[in-house]
């Protein structure tokens, strides 16, 4: 390591990331929460961020196709695509399956190359990536949400 930097982080311009330069010039960025306590992310967060990350194509398609207002409120302010059944609850019925039919859960990971530093499967996943994906495009109905309206929604309670 031979420097930080803190920037605005792309998906979130309301928010500010660590960014540790290396001596390579090559970067890593580090959540401020591990950064505080010293212990990492686990594995559950890094297979959760792959999963997010490779169902990009679908979440931005169903943003370019949808009205550009809340369909709860018809706010038109600062909109997010919702799941109308939890993220994590589609996530965790994915893994039982594939966990019932013995299908290796990867737990390396790779990070995507969009500077966002959210992670990606490896190419030795892609059979795993290729389900998951087909798996949400047939199980999650997206919605559009306002900010308000999406971070006031009730939570779920069926996590992976």
């Amino acid at each position: 390591m031979c420097n930080v930097k803190i920037t605005r982080d792309i998906l979130n311009i309301n928010s500010l990331k660590i960014i540790i330069i290396n001596t390579y010039e090559s970067e890593i960025d580090i959540s401020w929460k591990c950064s505080i306590t010293g212990k990492p992310k686990g594995n559950k967060h890094e297979l959760m961020s792959a999963m997010r990350s490779s169902v990009d194509e679908q979440i931005f398609q169903f943003k370019k196709n949808n009205p550009e207002k809340c369909v709860l409120c018809t706010n038109t302010d600062k909109l997010h695509v919702d799941h109308i059944i939890h993220f994590d609850e589609i996530a965790l019925n994915f893994i039982n399956i594939m966990e019932n039919e013995n299908i290796n859960i990867p737990n390396t990971f790779g990070d995507t190359n969009d500077e966002t530093h959210r992670r990606c499967f490896l190419e030795i996943d892609n059979n795993f990536k290729n389900k998951w994906i087909d798996y949400h495009y047939k199980n999650a109905t997206l919605r559009m949400l306002c900010q308000t309206c999406n971070l006031t929604r009730t939570k779920t309670k069926h996590k992976f």
